[in-house]
């Protein structure tokens, strides 16, 4: 008996000992992994995360393959953090992320107010429903979506899918391919919000001023119409980027470039729905936006009409019936950039393009907001309003006749490029539109020169009935404006009104001729063409009738 029990002591003590090593032999190859590590070109050495890739390196790639470097980076840095810390938590990894000068970010405490902004993006995000006025396009994209990947979902199973974040795709600790496409876009936008002719480095009106006119002569042409022969191709219901290129947009579409532009040039902005007395909610008359200029003062700003306003639309709806219940949207963002992990992107980018935004914080927008527009308000007025706004209705802003709420449209339209389905689709089926793409792009990065040769290639090709030659055309015209070339854009704008006189595009091509007339100093003949001259003013009359 004493001999086993000796026996079982001595097992026990191996067992103890051989623990022990194990226990030492898992925490030195920890130690390891934590002190010393390489993943691509960062270093990972502890607590400390540097990224050797040079911005000359970053900036040389492509669009497509920055974002995809973004991602990588991304899921090495969550990885890396998750390993350190022992949290699987993208928020709490998030919010222990500090990103340093030189390219180095510090693994530190969880912070407290980036876990409250991830918990508000979340609350804002998850409700957000197709209106049964949406019923008919949902079905028709579900009818494409089952035709062309191969889903088969059943209309409630992708109602299901698109209404609002999961809680496992909100907390995802990765890009997805879809947010992946948000950054790329994202990047393109910031690019070309700086390359608008007189908007960069301009004063705070100027640079309003460049935004609003660009918008007006690139985006503010009420297209809704569809190829010949091909009536699924409506491009109507589309993100800003896509509505740039085509040069298309009804009044709230010009809105959202507009409002796009303003966020990546650095400036705050609002959606504005203008609404009849008694319809709100309804159906709104026409759409606006709401910029905030450098000199810190929000003015309203109307692109379809090329009107900017000297006051807000809360100043205006206090004393002007046409601004009278009005319903402002403090957000303008695609669902990827309420993302934990957009921040974690937003942060990176930013070594390389220190004013890159991705992420978009609601509670700051909005408390930032009720801050400028209700200096007397409470902050827990501003919680109010944000719980009302996460739970899908306006909060009316009493006394004031104007309410704010959430705009769903970016939220609706997600669905719209399920996977870019619809857009390799798009490109499949009428190769001439990845054509006119790229150099369409070229020109709203500013390359003028590459941009040209992409026009005059497109001149030469053989489109039948296909091709929308006018906007070759247009997109010809707006080149020698924005190169310079005054003479040709008259000459070009003479042509282009011979040939397609009832094309909307006509009205902005006005304004680009009134212009070009003033620059070769004949002022009376643009007079003539543009009778409005800068219309920079508000209305004279209301625009829409007593219901």
């Amino acid at each position: 008996m004493k001999g086993r029990l000796l026996w079982l002591c001595a097992l026990l003590v191996l067992s103890v000992v051989a623990a022990a090593a194990s226990y030492y032999v898992e925490q030195n190859n920890l130690i390891q992994f934590r002190t010393s590590h390489r993943v691509g070109d960062l270093d990972m050495r502890g607590a400390r995360i540097v990224f050797r890739t040079t911005p000359e390196e970053f900036l040389s790639l492509p669009y497509e393959a920055r974002a995809k470097r973004i991602a990588s980076w991304v899921a090495a840095v969550v990885g890396w953090t998750q390993s350190f810390t022992g949290s699987r938590d993208i928020t709490e990894v998030a919010s222990r992320l500090n990103f340093e000068a030189n390219r180095t970010v510090r693994i530190g405490a969880p912070g407290d107010y980036l876990s409250g902004a991830f918990r508000l993006n979340y609350e804002f995000t998850k409700d957000v429903r197709y209106p049964d006025s949406q019923d008919r396009f949902v079905r028709m994209m579900v009818s494409f979506i089952n035709q062309t990947d191969g889903a088969h979902l059943s209309y409630d199973e992708y109602l299901r899918k698109m209404r609002g974040f999961t809680d496992t795709g909100f907390l995802r600790p990765t890009l997805s391919s879809g947010a992946r496409w948000y950054v790329e876009r994202a990047m393109i936008l910031r690019d070309i919000a700086r390359a608008i002719p007189d908007a960069a480095g301009a004063p705070a009106r100027a640079l309003l001023d460049a935004l609003t006119e660009w918008t007006f002569i690139n985006v503010s042409n009420h297209f809704e119409r569809a190829l010949p022969g091909r009536p699924e191709f409506t491009d109507y219901n589309d993100l800003p980027l896509e509505l740039m290129i085509r040069g298309m947009g009804s009044c709230d579409r010009s809105a959202w470039v507009l409002s796009k532009l303003a966020y990546h040039a650095g400036l705050e902005s609002n959606i504005v729905y203008l609404h009849k007395p008694g319809m709100e909610g309804k159906g709104s008359f026409h759409t606006i936006a709401e910029v905030r200029a450098p000199d810190g003062r929000w003015r309203a700003v109307d692109p379809f009409n090329n009107i900017i306003y000297d006051k807000s639309v809360i100043e205006l709806a206090r004393d002007t019936d046409y601004f009278r219940n009005s319903w402002i949207f403090p957000n303008h963002a695609t669902p990827s950039a309420f993302l934990p992990v957009m921040k974690i992107a937003e942060d990176i980018c930013r070594f390389y393009v220190p004013d890159q935004r991705l992420f978009f914080d609601v509670g700051r927008t909005v408390t930032t907001f009720v801050e400028e527009h209700f200096p007397d308000a409470r902050a827990e007025a501003a919680g109010k309003i944000l719980m009302g706004m996460c739970q899908g209705y306006a909060v009316k802003m009493d006394p004031d006749p104007v309410s704010l709420t959430r705009w769903e449209l970016p939220f609706w339209l997600r669905g719209y490029y399920y996977q870019r389905a619809y857009l390799d689709y798009k490109f499949k089926k009428l190769p001439f539109l990845k054509k006119i793409r790229e150099a369409r792009i070229q020109q709203l990065l500013g390359h003028y020169e590459a941009a040209e040769a992409g026009f005059e290639d497109m001149r030469r090709l053989e489109n039948g009935d296909v091709l929308f030659n006018e906007e070759r055309a247009y997109f010809a015209v707006l080149n020698d404006y924005y190169k310079g070339d005054y003479p040709s854009v008259v000459e070009s704008v003479r042509r282009f009104e011979a040939k397609y006189p009832a094309i909307p595009r006509n009205q902005m091509l006005r304004y680009v001729l009134a212009k070009s007339l003033v620059q070769l100093n004949r002022p009376a003949e643009a007079a003539m063409v543009y009778p409005e001259g800068r219309n920079f003013e508000a209305p004279k009359k209301a625009l829409f009738a007593s219901p």
